[in-house]
């Protein structure tokens, strides 16, 4: 395994199959402060105060060269809520499972047939899966894209015209009909 990054590039844990051997292996890991702040910002987060996966790493045996990653990923997270702009803490968990199988040498001219049953691998990289990035992506899936304060109103939200003047909750607009209004009339007199 290499823990091998670029600086300034957030830390890459490879796995090659070469380190998951016949017998498998295990990988448990924390990201450090400066991981979690990336990626925090990455992914529009106020904060990413914990960051913790546990892995497992496989040969699958079929397709040839298979490699399935299975445990799970535990995160303390803090999110703008989108209402009200309040810090929203969070903590997330859960389970990951992937199969990488490595793929073929050439682009195939033809249709490849994908199994109705289970699921479709994603392509072995040639460097080694990196499980920091596998954890960052399912983490990204994880986050509420959404996510509300429990003081936040309820409901649909209402704001005023620039007078002071509730605006119309159907339209969105101010009450002049909207941005069509002058449309629709023209099409009247014709």
């Amino acid at each position: 395994m290499s823990a091998d990054a670029p600086a300034g590039a957030s830390v890459r844990r490879l796995v090659t199959p070469d380190d998951v051997g016949p017998e498998g292996m295990a990988l448990a890991f924390e990201a450090a402060p400066a991981e979690r702040e990336a990626l925090a910002r990455r992914l529009d987060l106020l904060a990413l105060d914990a960051l913790a996966a546990a892995l497992r790493f496989e040969a699958a045996g079929a397709p040839a060269g298979a490699i399935r990653v299975s445990g799970t990923i535990r995160a303390r997270l803090v999110q703008s809520c989108v209402v009200t702009l309040e810090p929203v803490p969070g903590e997330l968990q859960d389970t990951i499972s992937v199969l990488y199988a490595p793929g073929p040498a050439e682009e195939p001219a033809h249709e490849v047939e994908v199994p109705a049953e289970g699921e479709a691998p994603e392509p072995l990289p040639a460097e080694g899966i990196d499980a920091s990035a596998l954890v960052a992506e399912h983490l990204a899936l994880l986050v509420d894209p959404y996510p509300r304060h429990p003081d936040a109103p309820a409901g649909p939200l209402t704001y005023e015209t620039g007078d002071g003047r509730p605006a119309d909750a159907d339209t969105g607009d101010d009450g002049t009909g909207g941005p069509f209004a002058a449309l629709g009339q023209l099409k009247s007199k014709l």
